[in-house]
């Protein structure tokens, strides 16, 4: 057994009060854009999110270029200096430069490609987000590497507000796919102005150490770039081989899906990575750290994503209407798909905070060889649902895939693995199947979608407790949660 030494409590904790407030901003921005998904879902049309899906296709694709990873770079790097801060900003503006000049050179061309003419401006306007994001304020970073992460829930929450403010308005006024496109672009303003409110860092221009920080840099942007095509392949591919029409719903139908993966994991991971790269040269509590950043990941990325499967067929309607009714067994595909990609997740964290960023690389090489040609041939062949399930399948296999490389490179068993994640699986799966016998012939209102909800939220957390007493009350994130409760009530008490 592992003895848990008091630095490995102390950024334990921290981690743990870091992951409560990234989980506080990743629910409070998602609430947020759930929303606002619902209203413009009735305002504009499937064309409309299909435009703008594309269009941020091709913009990620020339983000790219800058996508250097620099704050990771600073985060794992524990005795970065001034200059370092400096060299970074700098050369977040000069790839920026070249990245704005690069999209806004290739409008045209994209739009022929994809014979519609509405992609010139979009593009164009996109070009001058990258201009407004590059100039952001480096020192933020701090932030995250001293894991102040209060002060991350406001430069991230803040920007989300002044957006859904911005877009609901005018998506009334204009009626179309402009709304989403100012909106984004007064959230990239928006972060701009509160990076040099909220740190007194003011960068300058410094090449000084971009040969050290670029020699660790080169493989994230490699990750970057297979991240990129494993996430918007199925855009890219269905706006040629079905239309931009199937985008939309396809998007819509992921950002419903990857609530697991994306708005859980997420969050959880970015406050583990400081700590992680704390124990960088501490094998044991490295090991430690990692399996409780993986349980804590599934015991609440499996609830979520099963929870989304099976009441799926009844909020579709209820929230998005009818004409989104298609979107259902993409949801329920694609939630599964998200839950195996967040128990992933962690894994690549563990090898960026030990400064092994081309181990990432290699398993997203391998993941990105599957996925493409798995996507050509399933859209292809067999629409929307067909792309679903070869993500699906693919996620598997990427699963297996790097579970068996931590297992072969680090101080982890298959046993400690399964221990992390079969309590929450489990008492996931007996949620989601006792949710689908109560409510499979249940009428498609909000008060049954209540009691779904409030039914499932209280099956999985008495079946979890159950399954954790009998198995003998083992450290994890069960205790870490009884713990902090009880501090709660004896802090109430006094």
């Amino acid at each position: 057994m592992i003895k848990t030494t008091n630095k490995q409590t102390n950024i334990g904790q921290s981690i743990a009060k870091g992951a409560a407030w990234m989980l506080a901003l990743r629910s409070s921005i998602k609430i947020i854009s759930f929303a606002s998904t619902i209203i413009l879902a009735r305002l504009l049309t499937p064309d409309d999110f299909g435009i703008i899906a594309l269009a941020m296709s091709v913009y990620a694709l020339i983000e790219l270029i800058r996508s250097f990873g620099f704050g990771t770079v600073l985060i794992q790097k524990q005795d970065s200096t001034r200059e370092h801060y400096d060299t970074a900003w700098t050369l977040q503006v000069l790839f920026s430069i070249i990245s704005a000049i690069l999209l806004a050179s290739i409008a045209k061309p994209t739009a022929i490609f994809y014979e519609d003419t509405r992609l010139v401006p979009v593009l164009l306007a996109l070009s001058s987000m990258i201009l407004i994001s590059g100039l952001s304020n480096i020192g933020v970073v701090d932030f995250q590497k001293n894991m102040t992460f209060n002060k991350v829930f406001s430069i991230e929450l803040v920007p989300k507000i002044v957006s859904f403010s911005t877009t609901i308005p005018l998506a009334i006024y204009l009626g179309n796919y402009w709304a989403l496109l100012i909106g984004m672009i007064s959230n990239t303003t928006t972060t701009l102005v509160l990076s040099y409110t909220m740190h007194k860092f003011r960068p300058k221009l410094s090449l000084k150490f971009y040969r050290e920080i670029m020699g660790f840099s080169i493989w994230l942007l490699a990750n970057n770039i297979l991240f990129f095509i494993n996430t918007h392949a199925p855009n890219i591919t269905l706006g040629k081989t079905i239309g931009i029409g199937s985008v939309g719903l396809f998007s819509i139908s992921q950002e419903i899906a990857n609530l697991a993966s994306a708005e859980i994991s997420a969050p959880i991971n970015r406050s583990a990575f400081p700590g992680l790269a704390k124990f960088s040269n501490d094998p044991l509590n490295l090991k430690k750290t990692y399996l409780l950043v993986m349980s804590s990941i599934c015991l609440l990325a499996a609830p979520t994503s099963i929870g989304v499967m099976v009441t799926a067929p009844h909020f579709v309607p209820i929230f998005l209407g009818e004409k989104w009714i298609s979107a259902i067994p993409l949801i329920q595909t694609i939630s599964i798909a998200s839950l195996l990609t967040a128990i992933n997740s962690c894994s690549g964290y563990l090898y960026l905070a030990t400064g092994r960023p081309n181990v990432v690389t290699k398993l997203f090489l391998i993941q990105t060889s599957i996925l493409i040609p798995s996507i050509i041939y399933a859209s292809q062949s067999y629409g929307l649902e067909g792309t679903a399930k070869a993500i699906l399948a693919t996620s598997a296999i990427a699963l297996i895939m790097t579970k068996a490389t931590i297992i072969r490179t680090e101080n982890i068993t298959i046993s400690d693995i399964i221990k992390s994640i079969s309590r929450p699986l489990i008492s996931s799966i007996i949620m989601g199947l006792a949710i689908n016998k109560v409510f499979e012939d249940a009428d498609n209102n909000i008060t049954n979608l209540i009691l779904e909800i409030t039914l499932g939220a209280t099956i999985f957390i008495t079946a979890t407790a159950a399954i954790w007493i009998l198995c003998k009350t083992p450290e994890g994130p069960e205790s870490h949660i009884l713990s902090s409760l009880q501090r709660i009530i004896t802090k109430e008490q006094k």
